[in-house]
């Protein structure tokens, strides 16, 4: 047995965590006006060693037309499947090419789900993919926090190394009057400090820094100037 999964109409499926698709279904995207043809092709490019054994999966299937004759339907995995399509030489098999490659690749990053079914399935999913959107934020904040905490640790560590020298960075300066930047607030005062250092023909400073390896500093009155104008 395996699982369906699809994707603008293709339809994969799932042996063994191997996404694999259906022999008649990659020849009506080929266009083949009898789709079964392809399975002359498949068995003739195994015959010639031109497709691996292990990359193709071989099913028998009874017809129930009165003779009971048996048949074998493939399935193919990715490279086998880009191999049939290029000799196929349908004349739309570029575009195919083109479009199974990004079914495979949404497959491998996740963005395949199983088809919903029922209206309850489709809610579970959109669910689950809020779930997952506020596990990664919440993941993502975790990091931020962190990342800020450190650097506030940081600042301490410089206060109490270095003497006032009348610069300061953008979160030092921040933790004196009391402010806490995030680092992106941080990023767009420093980009606006440095631009008026630059106006006013003043030096921008340097110090190191145990994440960034060095971060700039301001003169104590570039960065009063930009707090009080955004105040």
């Amino acid at each position: 047995m395996s699982n369906l999964i699809s994707i603008n109409n293709y339809d994969l499926h799932i042996f063994d965590g191997k996404p694999m698709i259906k022999d008649i279904s990659l020849a009506e995207k080929l266009g083949y006006t009898e789709p079964k043809a392809i399975r002359r092709l498949i068995k003739r490019m195994l015959t010639k060693l031109q497709l691996k054994a292990e990359n193709v999966r071989d099913t028998v299937t009874r017809i129930n037309n009165g003779k009971g004759r048996e048949v074998s339907e493939y399935y193919l995995d990715e490279k086998t499947t880009l191999k049939v399509i290029t000799k196929s030489e349908t004349e739309n098999a570029d575009a195919i090419t083109d479009e199974m490659i990004d079914v495979f690749i949404a497959y491998r990053s996740g963005e395949l789900q199983q088809s919903p079914k029922t209206a309850l399935d489709i809610m579970l999913m959109q669910c689950q993919r809020l779930v997952d959107q506020e596990r990664r934020q919440a993941e993502t904040d975790r990091k931020l926090s962190l990342v800020e905490d450190k650097q506030e640790h940081v600042d301490q560590r410089l206060e109490q190394l270095n003497p006032d020298t009348g610069y300061r960075t953008i979160s030092a300066h921040g933790k004196i009057i009391g402010v806490k930047f995030p680092l992106n607030e941080a990023k767009a005062l420093g980009q606006k400090a440095k631009k008026l250092c630059d106006e006013k023909g003043l030096t921008v400073g340097s110090i190191a820094d145990e994440r960034f390896g060095r971060v700039n500093s301001y003169p104590v009155e570039i960065l009063e100037e930009l707090i009080y104008s955004a105040s």
